[in-house]
């Protein structure tokens, strides 16, 4: 018969249509052709050829030599929302507010979500993305930092309607941002090590085990890093400790409230949406590489599943 062949790679479906155009077509599986062998001799020589050696591939779990990388959904979004989080949490941090006689900033309630990122690309793309998201945030607020270096050394114009003494507001922001990016980054690494150090270890470990383990350790060590650098000679000892105390009970209180109705179920809709649940098996943890890549042994969703 003459026919034309038609190859999915992604489903690993084998068509077979007229090859004058005709709609009527024949599809069946490599699973049929392994079921029965008998339907390549009813095929031309050289398609039977062609068939059986992708069967070959596909049979010994080869066929992705042929087949596309998959490209990750929403990778790119997760990584351009953490990035606008972590410049506009910095920025609202000028201000502060009071909770219950505690001065605060106002960055504080936005902060939280950049840990929601935190987990779910860690937790959906494995240590490595992570790590380079986290590279890519730092690189952004460098650029800020110097931003506002370039504002402040810059001679203001004489012709123009005079802003006040614009430093007294930057250059104590300019010591927060300053301070936050260290403690974030330091933070982060931790995280998402104790995260995925965790799955690696036990996979049947739950997503909120993981993430409060993680979080309990991470947050306190930030909350301390920034304090240390942003406030030391500017507060004294006991109210940094108050502060310190009072904004871990509150971030604590917060993500708890949080993960059940969103960090969870938006984690557990990425995981389908990527098909994609990755173990960091064999990853090298220095936080000063760039790889990203992955094998199929790390992805374990469909044994999830």
């Amino acid at each position: 018969m003459n026919r034309k062949i038609e190859i999915d790679i992604e489903k690993k479906e084998i068509i077979l249509s007229e090859a004058d155009g005709n709609a009527r077509y024949i599809s069946f599986s490599f699973e049929d052709i392994e079921n029965n062998p008998k339907i390549l001799t009813d095929l031309r020589q050289e398609d039977a050829y062609v068939i059986g050696v992708i069967n070959s591939l596909n049979k010994n779990d080869k066929i992705s030599i042929v087949n596309k990388k998959k490209q990750y959904i929403l990778f790119d979004f997760f990584l351009a929302l953490f990035v606008i989080i972590m410049i506009s949490s910095n920025l609202l941090s000028i201000k502060f507010t009071d909770i219950l006689g505690v001065s605060v900033p106002v960055g504080f309630f936005l902060f939280p979500f950049s840990y929601i990122l935190d987990y779910l690309i860690a937790d959906v793309y494995g240590y490595k993305n992570a790590r380079r998201v986290l590279w890519i945030g730092i690189l952004s607020i460098l650029v800020l930092l110097l931003c506002l270096y370039i504002l402040v050394v810059v001679p203001a114009s004489n012709h123009v309607i005079p802003l006040g003494n614009i430093n007294n507001l930057i250059l104590p922001f300019i010591r927060n941002l300053m301070a936050s990016l260290v403690a974030f980054s330091i933070s982060f690494f931790i995280s998402i090590y104790i995260l995925q150090k965790l799955k690696t270890k036990n996979k049947k470990i739950s997503l909120f085990k993981r993430i409060f383990r993680s979080f309990l350790i991470s947050e306190i060590i930030d909350l301390s890093i920034f304090c240390s650098i942003a406030y030391i000679g500017i507060w004294d000892i006991e109210n940094i400790f108050k502060f310190i105390l009072f904004a871990y009970s509150l971030r604590v209180i917060y993500e708890f409230s949080l993960y059940r109705i969103i960090t969870k179920p938006i984690v557990m809709k990425v995981h389908d949406i990527e098909e994609l649940d990755i173990v960091d098996y064999h990853t090298n943890f220095s936080p000063f590489l760039w790889n990203s890549s992955y094998s199929k042994e790390n992805n374990i969703y469909k044994k999830r599943n």
